[in-house]
C-alpha cells in the first residue's frame, strides 16, 4: 500500500496503535508524485519489523496535527509468516 502525504497542506499518514508484535522501524517521505508542481503529495514509505509470526492490523489516519479529527483512516492487514534458513551451497 502506497500513501500519499500532501506536506504542503499539512496533512500526513501516521500509524496509530501499532500492534504488540509489530516496531516501526523508519518511516520516510520519498520524492514527490508531482515534482513540477508546488504541493505535489509525496510518498511515504513506513517500514516495522515483526517480533512474531502472526495476524496484525494497522490503523493509519490522515490528517493535520493539529486538528482533532482525521481526514481519512486506511486499516492494513498484514500477515507475518515464518522464513525458512535457506541453505548454503
Amino acid at each position: 500500500m502506497v500513501l500519499a502525504d500532501l506536506p504542503g497542506a499539512g496533512y500526513t499518514w501516521t500509524p496509530v496503535d501499532v500492534p504488540a508484535g509489530l516496531t516501526m522501524i523508519d518511516m520516510q517521505r520519498e520524492t514527490p508524485v508531482n515534482p513540477d508542481v508546488v504541493g505535489s503529495a509525496e510518498h511515504k514509505t513506513v517500514r516495522f519489523r515483526a517480533d512474531r509470526v502472526g495476524d496484525y492490523e494497522l490503523v493509519f489516519v490522515f490528517g493535520r496535527p493539529w486538528e482533532d479529527s482525521p481526514a481519512e483512516t486506511r486499516t492494513v492487514r498484514v500477515h507475518v509468516h515464518s522464513q525458512e534458513p535457506q541453505e548454503s551451497r
